[in-house]
C-alpha cells in the first residue's frame, strides 16, 4: 500500500515457511495468538501489530479464511 521495499524469503519446502511465520507471529504478533478459529481475531492481531498496511487487510484475509472452509 505504501510502495514499501520490503524483501522477501524464497523457502525450500512448504514447511520450511510455515515454521518461519509461525515463529514471525509468536515473536512479534502476539495479540493474534490464542485465536483459536477466530479467523477475524487472528486478522486483528496482526493487524494490529503492524503486519499489514492494507486497511481493508482483516475483511480480506477473513473472507480468504471463509471462502476456504465452506
Amino acid at each position: 500500500m505504501t510502495g514499501s521495499d520490503d524483501a522477501y524469503r524464497a523457502y525450500a519446502t512448504p514447511d520450511d515457511f510455515a515454521d518461519d511465520y509461525t515463529n514471525l507471529v509468536k515473536r512479534r504478533y502476539g495479540n493474534a495468538l490464542n485465536a483459536g478459529s477466530d479467523a477475524r481475531k487472528f486478522a486483528n492481531g496482526l493487524k494490529s501489530g503492524g503486519y499489514a498496511e492494507d486497511p481493508a487487510y482483516v475483511d480480506k484475509l477473513v473472507g480468504a479464511v471463509d471462502a476456504v472452509a465452506r
